[in-house]
């Protein structure tokens, strides 16, 4: 899911990852600049939550976390 927001501008993290001289990480074929990573939690990473977090810097966001019992139960 996109979140369809424009990168942060240079926030700290970015600095500090690119003062560190760190090489970029890579999913597939595409880089990660910034090594920090939101992971899926559920019940805690909410859309705005998720944009806080690209606004500080994170390098990368991922949708909630999901139950797959409750999706195979189709529990809601």
């Amino acid at each position: 899911m996109s979140i369809d927001m424009p990168a942060p501008q240079a926030p700290a993290a970015t600095i500090a990852v690119e003062a560190s001289g760190l090489p970029p990480i890579m999913v597939g074929d595409v880089p990660i600049a910034v090594p920090v990573y939101l992971a899926p939690m559920s019940g805690v990473t909410d859309l705005p939550f998720r944009r806080l977090a690209r606004r500080l810097g994170t390098g990368m966001v991922v949708s909630e976390m999901i139950a797959s019992q409750a999706m195979v139960r189709e529990n809601r």
